[in-house]
């Protein structure tokens, strides 16, 4: 299994885009996305970094050789005082990584 972790554009920094990518794919029983589409993402440049990010990923093996999982990644693009961090909400050591940022910094950690 290797992870995806995507890198906050440069354009996206510059222009100051933030949110939410979600991608919708098709894993191959031995973790290899068969297909893919982005649903949503608050700037092209963040789209194409979440595409080059999930081309890459492998999930972890499953089931027969015939079967195909639906799945749907989560990536938080956030803005912070000192640039740009990307979260994989479907990781929950990320999630609560970021929920504790957010309770301990508060409103001045983003822009």
């Amino acid at each position: 299994m290797s992870k995806c972790l995507p890198r906050y554009p440069v354009e996206a920094l510059a222009s100051g885009q933030q949110g939410l990518a979600v991608i919708d794919l098709y894993l191959e029983p031995d973790g290899h996305a068969r297909s893919l589409s982005i649903l949503q993402a608050p700037s092209e440049s963040i789209r194409r970094e979440a595409k080059r990010c999930v081309s890459q990923f492998r999930a972890a093996t499953y089931g027969t050789k015939h079967s195909l999982r639906h799945s749907k990644l989560y990536f938080y693009f956030v803005l912070g005082q000192h640039g740009g961090d990307v979260f994989v909400l479907n990781d929950l050591a990320q999630w609560s990584r970021l929920a504790d940022i957010r309770r301990s910094v508060g409103s001045a950690w983003m822009r």
